[in-house]
C-alpha cells in the first residue's frame, strides 16, 4: 500500500509542474478526455476508449496523491 501512495505522490508532482500541466492538457486532448470516443468501428471505438481510459488513470493518482505531496511536507525525511 505504501508503494501505490508513492507513486500517487509522484504523479502529483511530476505533473504539478507547468511543463507536467502541459503534458496533461494534451494528454487530456489526445485521449479523448473532453470529445466522445464513439465510432462506428468497434475496434476504432475500443482503442479510443483505451486510450481515455489512461488518461483518467493519470487523473486519479493526481487527485489520490494530492493529499500524499502535503503529508511529505510535514514529515521529515526518514534518511532511507
Amino acid at each position: 500500500m505504501r508503494e501505490i501512495k508513492e507513486i500517487q505522490a509522484a504523479y502529483t508532482r511530476a505533473l504539478g509542474t507547468p511543463d507536467g500541466r502541459s503534458v496533461l492538457a494534451d494528454l487530456e486532448r489526445q485521449g479523448f478526455l473532453r470529445d466522445s470516443v464513439f465510432c462506428t468501428d468497434a475496434l476504432e471505438m475500443a482503442h479510443n476508449e483505451g486510450r481515455r481510459s489512461m488518461v483518467l488513470h493519470v487523473l486519479r493518482m493526481i487527485e489520490a496523491g494530492k493529499g500524499q505531496n502535503a503529508t511529505a511536507r510535514r514529515e521529515p525525511n526518514s534518511g532511507a
